[in-house]
C-alpha cells in the first residue's frame, strides 16, 4: 500500500498504518518543496511490531531541502541528497518495545 504527497510545511506527520491498509509494508513517496521534520502517527492503533515502512524523499527542481526525522524515529544518522531532482530512499521497521521506527539499512540516493 502506498501514498504520494508533496511536503511544503516545517513539520509533517505520516499516517502509519495508512488509513484502510492491512499490509505490513508501507511505501510513501514524498516530493519536497521545503525542509521539514517527519514523524508518524498511529503507533498505538493498528500498528504491529515488525511493520516495514519505506519512504522515498524526492527533491523538487530547486533542491536544497533537508529532512529531519522526529521523535517517532530512532536512528543514529540520516540525510537526504539535496541535489535538484534527486531522491533518497529510507527503510524502517516499527519496534513496539520502544514505540519507534528504526532505520534498518543505509539510505540509498539516486
Amino acid at each position: 500500500t502506498g501514498s504520494t504527497s508533496t511536503v511544503s510545511t516545517a513539520t509533517t506527520n505520516l499516517a502509519w498504518p495508512i488509513p484502510g491498509s492491512s499490509y505490513g509494508v508501507l511505501t510513501y513517496r514524498i516530493s519536497l518543496t521545503s525542509s521539514t521534520t517527519f514523524n508518524f502517527t498511529g503507533a498505538t492503533t493498528g500498528i504491529v511490531d515488525g511493520y516495514l515502512m519505506m519512504i522515498e524523499f524526492c527533491q523538487d527542481a530547486t533542491g536544497g531541502r533537508t529532512v529531519t526525522l522526529g521523535s517517532s524515529f530512532q536512528t543514529n544518522s540520516f540525510s537526504v541528497d539535496t541535489g535538484a531532482n534527486k531522491c533518497t530512499l529510507l527503510q524502517t521497521m516499527y519496534k513496539s518495545s520502544i514505540s519507534k521506527a528504526i532505520k534498518i539499512s543505509p539510505e540509498v540516493s539516486y
